[in-house]
């Protein structure tokens, strides 16, 4: 038998105290009479193999004081030699969703480089799953939690012992300090990373990295007359698995997200909404397109198995617009297609729960790459795009969107809408209207061709928060009648 694993049976944690040490950024006064509690923490060791890993009881007392920054010392004596526990940090808030005022994660370093700080977390009214807790006795407990592993063994220690309420509020109170100074400096995006990591550590990097292979699409025809999809609903690329999101219409999609945004900290039952638990529960990519009528829309998730039956879902829920807005004049009109970001959140789901947290909200995901386009314009040969505009509010500064042009002889029009375009202008986006002329004869003039169809391609500019948006708009010069296809596509990642 390994030395190493026998001398883990016999593994005994002491943890001396923990000292809160006021810092000069929260300007504690020199003199400020501090506060000191005793805890007591119960936990287990657990070796790198997982197959073959000793989980031993152990047990350890911390005296808290509150004041500034969080120090831990100690020792951690393990039979075979005695680790000294250092540890320097802070808590920060969850400001939203279910586990608002309900959690604290911590920042923490090991000032002992032979140690490793994999978590540390406060929580109050714990869940026994989500919190993965070593006694059934601290459930629905206001508990703390360390994960330490020592970085010569790989021996992780997983410790949890009861807080009282006074030393939670105390270190909530803190902890809200230092949120607001984050958010002085920072952006709700930055926070929300920050968040993800600390309390998911890993695990978080598939939830905060990770890129669709599928690239999504949709469209139709438009005539004056009648609106016609140009493709099949579903996942466009996915055919051979039926979308879960597909089940959903606009209107229940719309119903189920506004209701987990007014959630809060209580959940919501997924029965009332008619949802099956394997919604949340299976694992990767979906993706949804509707362009069958008006509302048309589009919707996209990513769900990440995070262990011990506890879920997150990223879901983002696309307003798709393609309409004309008719002026005084009936020889033209303006023509334009959105797509505008209505909804993203972040879902937390406990297997066997059947109840849906709002983990965080406004933080779908990121939508990118995408190409618009309005085009195939017939009906009469001298039916022509005259101006092209790109607008939109998106999440970067720096730009980097094309526009496109599609060019056909005079008596000759498109036969693809995809495929067919020139870069004519780039960089132009919210840059006003780019004009092509407004006859046929202009338009030959300069181009020895008439444009009958306009695009986009946004490249890696991205739209992610709620009510961001991309829109392609043209005017079309008409006569006698007219008729064109729209369509987008785009792709998703988790960034």
């Amino acid at each position: 038998m390994n030395t190493k694993k026998i001398l883990s049976s016999v593994l005994v944690l002491i943890l001396l105290f923990i000292n809160i040490i006021p810092v000069s950024a929260y300007n504690a006064a020199a003199n400020e009479k501090l506060k000191r509690y005793s805890l007591q923490l119960t936990g287990t060791s657990n070796g790198v193999n997982q197959a073959a890993s000793i989980k031993t009881s152990v047990k350890g007392s911390l005296q808290v004081t509150i004041g500034g920054e969080i120090t831990m010392s100690g020792n951690l004596i393990t039979g075979t030699k005695t680790l000294p526990v250092q540890l320097k940090g802070n808590f920060y808030p969850f400001v939203e969703g279910y586990y608002k005022d309900k959690m604290l994660v911590g920042e923490f370093t090991s000032i002992n480089h032979e140690l490793i700080i994999k978590n540390v977390r406060l929580d109050q009214k714990t869940d026994k799953k989500r919190m993965n807790l070593v006694s059934s006795q601290y459930e629905g407990k206001t508990l703390l939690t360390l994960e330490i592993m020592d970085n010569a063994t790989q021996i992780t220690y997983y410790l949890q012992s009861e807080v009282s309420q006074p030393i939670y509020n105390e270190i909530m109170e803190q902890s809200k300090i230092l949120y607001k100074r984050f958010m002085e400096k920072g952006s709700k995006e930055d926070y929300n990373k920050k968040i993800i990591s600390l309390d998911l550590g890993e695990t978080s990097k598939k939830l905060l990295n990770e890129q669709n292979e599928i690239v999504v699409k949709g469209g139709g025809s438009v005539t004056p007359y009648e609106e016609i999809p140009l493709a099949a609903t579903g996942s466009i690329e996915s055919l051979a698995t039926k979308s879960r999101l597909s089940n959903f219409t606009y209107s229940q999609l719309d119903t189920f997200i506004r209701a987990m945004k007014s959630s809060n900290t209580n959940g919501v039952s997924i029965s009332t909404y008619s949802i099956a638990e394997s919604f949340f529960t299976t694992t990767g990519w979906d993706n949804y397109t509707y362009s069958g009528g008006r509302p048309y829309y589009a919707s996209n998730k990513y769900t990440h198995d995070n262990g011990n039956g506890v879920y997150y879902t990223r879901l983002t829920m696309l307003d798709v617009t393609m309409d004309n807005e008719y002026v005084s004049s009936v020889s033209y009109f303006d023509a334009y297609l959105s797509l505008m970001i209505k909804h993203g959140i972040m879902i937390e789901y406990v297997q066997g729960t059947g109840k849906a947290r709002l983990y965080l909200d406004d933080y779908g995901l990121e939508i990118y790459n995408m190409q618009m386009s309005i085009g195939k314009l017939a009906g009469n040969y001298d039916n022509i795009f005259s101006q092209r505009n790109i607008t939109g509010q998106v999440k970067q500064d720096n730009y980097d969107v094309s526009g496109l042009i599609g060019l056909v002889d005079e008596l000759s029009y498109l036969v693809a809408l995809w495929g067919v375009y020139t870069i004519d202008e780039t960089d132009q986006f919210n840059a006003g209207p780019i004009d092509f002329g407004s006859t046929v004869s202009e338009q030959l003039a300069r181009y020895d061709k008439v444009v009958r169809a306009i695009s986009l391609d946004s490249n890696n500019t991205y739209i992610g928060d709620e009510g961001n948006r991309m829109r392609l708009e043209g005017t079309i010069r008409w006569k006698s009648t007219w008729s064109y296809d729209w369509g987008y596509s785009y792709s998703t990642r988790t960034f």
